[in-house]
């Protein structure tokens, strides 16, 4: 056996193995068999992460496609812990096993999502595959892994069958091979052949596409487009000195100017990011003061939609026009719409708006039969919705009452039982802490991952991690004042919002999309590590060079002033921590950038006092319209039920008039404010019935409850 060992180590039989397989045209990256993988605890566990195209749910009426799948199953208790540390959810499995399993409609996200899982898990391979037809499924093969006997996937009569190799033939050719980009499928027929096509790198500008060209024609002539007519000199050597940095091989390229030196690019530095939106506001009121500029000069770009809402806020409090380009203002975005109408259920869930919205989101089994029965029947009772809920838990027998199923009864009184759970959480828990139960109780993560793209839900994420952010403005406010006040003021800078619909706008957008504009003012916000670049770019060098792109885009939209600005602290998933400026900064000489002024001489100083900017007990400089009582102070109508009924004068029964009715607000002195379910004279008394938010249906005699009518 030793001689054996010897002879074996004297021979290179990787070398001439990659030299086999070059000439039989076979890649290493693409093995014909690939051991599986033992789940048990006794057995080695050979991992891999499986991708099966058209392997997910069948089409529905939502989605004409088959959903593609990954997935991942083993016991590796080590590898768990590094995927969950890289924010990958797993679950239990079978035999102590633990697994991951994710489908998808975009076959392109599918693919990304299993290289992302393979990384985490230390590099493990990825196993390829299609479900094509109704036998075994189709490893993903080069065309020239093609050989006698093996079944590939072709095209007759309409359908998709297993067809056997009988013959490959080689033939030279020297020419185009075309790419064909195929929404959600990324397969197409080819001489009768299902052919798939590539769906692991994104579509778009790619600089070796340029290296190619220049490889395959070296004697093309290469012109250098140097001459900018757009902006100063001073923003370009800023733009350049970034940019420069890129590991990727380019001409080197010096860019000169027609428009002189000009002024000096301004670096800005915020406490945070309350105070960075505030100097941009300061800022922009002093240009605008000037005559100089107008406020549709004047662009505000950012990383993330998240980072729009402390900006917003900002030139809101100062009343200057604004307008979110190729995006939706913070507080119109549906996921911040459904986040706060829970909240608002939490404060009042007699409203009907708010409660018809999230009734049957995210999905708990409530259709539009159910719901519409529902709210018909609260109607004909003249109460709300939620009282009706609070009348079929405390088993009110009542035959005009739909006779709803028992899965639908289960799922409206199981959110009868989550609204309570805010309305009591309220009492106990401050206005972060509030947010953080009501994301996590209702599922909003996973619910956004199911319905969106990773990179959309990701962003979507981000913009109701936000609302956690704004609860730091009100924590040194009451308890009992928190939440009213955060909802007052967000429905205020919502109505302001509308307002201010006018092409004399400041422009509020994200770098991503600011390629092709120009504007004489622009203010780059955000220039931290985490954001710019973003925390996706860390370990990635390519990705880093795209995040230089983009401040580079960012920075040469600006025509005569830029402004470059980070927060020493930002608020992260409500947490506010330190924050590190972008390496960017460190590129750039010094002596190309005005440096930031001083602590405590910038134009919006750090707040001081125990009230925030935005609590209502503080000053604000803004002209609030003139509006109705927000939906915060009663219920309001719901595709035509629920309505409020509040001037409705007492009703008679017999030779006694009822002081109460059905739809009216009551006070009472321990349950608190509700609303009369119905009322009916008792012997010499009156016997009225009140649902009470979170403290269930009362009946109650009017002599000794002393209610009190609720304006």
């Amino acid at each position: 056996q030793q001689s054996i060992d010897r002879l074996f180590a004297s021979i290179d039989t990787q070398s001439h193995a990659m030299r086999l397989m070059a000439d039989l045209g076979i890649y290493e990256d693409y093995p014909h068999f690939r051991p599986g993988g033992s789940s048990g605890s006794s057995m080695p566990d050979r991992m891999l992460v499986h991708l099966t195209a058209f392997g997910g749910n069948e089409p529905s009426r939502q989605s004409p496609w088959f959903r593609h799948r990954v997935w991942l199953n083993t016991a590796n208790r080590l590898v768990e812990q590094q995927i969950q540390h890289e924010g990958i959810r797993t679950r239990p499995g079978q035999r102590d096993t633990w697994r991951i399993e994710y489908t998808y409609t975009e076959l392109e996200q599918t693919a990304r999502i299993a290289e992302e899982i393979a990384e985490a898990a230390g590099g493990i391979d990825v196993v390829r595959s299609a479900a094509l037809t109704t036998s075994a499924k189709f490893a993903l093969q080069p065309a020239a892994h093609l050989r006698p006997s093996m079944i590939v996937p072709v095209w007759s009569d309409g359908q998709i069958i297993d067809a056997e190799i009988l013959a490959v033939e080689t033939q030279p050719f020297d020419g185009l091979v075309y790419d064909l980009d195929v929404a959600n499928v990324h397969n197409f027929v080819a001489d009768g052949m299902v052919v798939h096509n590539s769906i692991y790198a994104f579509r778009g500008a790619d600089i070796r596409n340029i290296r190619m060209f220049e490889d395959d024609y070296p004697d093309a002539r290469v012109v250098v487009l140097n001459q900018n007519y757009r902006s100063t000199q001073s923003i370009l050597d800023v733009a350049q000195a970034v940019i420069n940095r890129s590991t990727q091989r380019r001409h080197p390229k010096q860019l000169e100017t027609v428009q002189g030196k000009g002024m000096q690019v301004q670096l800005l530095e915020a406490w945070d990011h309350d105070e960075e939106g505030q100097l941009i506001a300061g800022e922009i009121a002093r240009l605008v003061a000037s005559n100089d500029y107008s406020y549709g000069d004047i662009a505000v770009m950012y990383r993330t939609n998240a980072q729009s809402r402390a900006i917003e806020d900002a030139l809101l409090s100062r009343n200057q026009r604004y307008q979110i380009v190729g995006g939706t203002r913070f507080y119109d975005r549906k996921e911040v719409k459904d986040a706060m109408a829970y909240l608002r259920l939490a404060h009042n869930p007699f409203d009907a708006v708010c409660f018809g919205r999230v009734l049957n989101w995210p999905g708990r089994g409530i259709g539009d039969k159910t719901q519409d029965e529902l709210e018909r029947w609260a109607s004909d009772l003249g109460i709300p919705s939620y009282a009706a809920l609070q009348l079929i838990e405390a088993g009110t027998l009542d035959a005009a009452m739909p006779a709803f199923s028992a899965r639908a009864r289960g799922a409206l009184l199981g959110f009868l039982a989550l609204i309570d759970e805010f309305i009591a959480a309220r009492e106990t828990h401050d206005l972060g802490d509030l947010i953080e139960l009501v994301l996590n109780r209702v599922g909003f993560q996973e619910a956004l991952a199911r319905e969106y793209s990773e990179e959309e839900s990701a962003d979507r994420w981000n913009n109701v991690s936000e609302l956690r952010n704004v609860a730091l403005n009100y924590a040194n406010l009451p308890r009992e004042n928190q939440l009213p006040t955060f909802l007052e003021e967000a429905a205020l800078n919502a109505d302001l919002d509308q307002l201010k619909d006018d092409q004399d706008a400041v422009t509020c957008i994200t770098l991503h999309q600011a390629k092709g504009l120009e504007y004489p003012v622009v203010f780059l916000v955000g220039l931290e590590e985490g954001l710019l670049p973003h925390s996706r770019s860390a370990d990635d060098r390519d990705a880093l060079d795209e995040e230089r792109r983009l401040f580079y885009v960012g920075a040469t939209r600006a025509k005569q002033r830029l402004y470059l600005l980070y927060a020493m602290r930002r608020a992260m998933y409500g947490r506010t921590q330190p924050s590190v400026k972008s390496r960017f900064l460190g590129e750039i000489p010094s002596e190309l950038i005005k440096p930031a002024a001083k602590r405590g001489t910038t134009t919006a100083t750090q707040q001081t006092s125990m009230f925030t900017q935005r609590s209502t007990f503080a000053p604000i400089n803004r002209a609030a319209p003139s509006r109705p009582n927000d939906q915060s102070r009663g219920f309001s109508s719901s595709r035509g039920a629920d309505s409020g009924r509040t001037t409705e004068p007492p009703r008679s029964s017999g030779s006694r008039a009822v002081a109460f009715f059905a739809g009216q607000r009551v006070r009472h002195a321990l349950f608190g404010e509700g609303v009369v379910v119905s009322s009916k004279l008792s012997d010499d008394d009156e016997e009225v019935t009140v649902a009470f938010p979170g403290k269930g249906v009362k009946r109650l005699l009017a002599s000794f409850a002393k209610l009190e009518r609720a304006e």
